[in-house]
């Protein structure tokens, strides 16, 4: 029953354990960046590394979404402009193939309907590209764990040696405070 309990609580909660996993994920890719100029920049304080470490993350995260995004629109908008170039040329090879006559016939009527569709619906379809890409883009919610998941990590670079020594504290002496000490160094 207890097994059951802590299986059910385990799913309940299972959200905000993927988002700490993915923010210790973040923190352990991130801690080399900030060890290193931790130790190259002067004075005391952590702040001004993880500021850097942070602004390093943010513009390369920025860089990359620009890229994709230009690009993605890119895409989009060619394939608008070339998509009764590409019917057009599906057609003449359709016409070329050496098949029987009911089969082309066939093949006419789906090519009529597609084209009609397309025809019709061309302006509707290429509106709606922009829409759904920034639909897709402003998902309010994965939009805020891609903030969330970074402050998290920034708290667990900033203390984590804090967080280490009152997790080993909170054991008393013997094998299990060893283990842990073991896991978490």
């Amino acid at each position: 029953a207890l097994i059951l309990l802590l299986v059910s609580c385990v799913y309940l909660i299972r959200e905000a354990i993927i988002v700490f996993a993915v923010a210790l994920l973040l923190t352990y890719l991130l801690y080399p960046l900030f060890t290193l100029l931790n130790r190259i920049l002067p004075g005391r304080s952590r702040g001004p590394a993880l500021a850097l470490v942070y602004v390093i993350l943010f513009g390369i995260v920025t860089l990359m979404v620009i890229t994709v995004g230009s690009q993605v629109a890119d895409e989009a908008n060619s394939l608008a402009a070339r998509a009764p170039e590409l019917l057009k040329r599906f057609q003449t090879q359709t016409d070329k193939t050496a098949e029987p006559q009911a089969v082309k016939s066939i093949q006419d009527q789906i090519l009529d309907q597609v084209r009609l569709q397309l025809t019709e619906h061309s302006g509707q379809l290429m509106s709606l590209v922009p829409r759904y890409s920034m639909e897709l883009l402003s998902g309010s919610r994965y939009l805020l764990l891609a903030i969330v998941i970074p402050i998290i990590s920034f708290f667990m670079l900033k203390d984590g040696g804090l967080i280490r020594e009152e997790l080993i504290d909170l054991l008393s002496n013997g094998r299990n405070r060893e283990l842990v000490e073991d896991v978490v160094s």
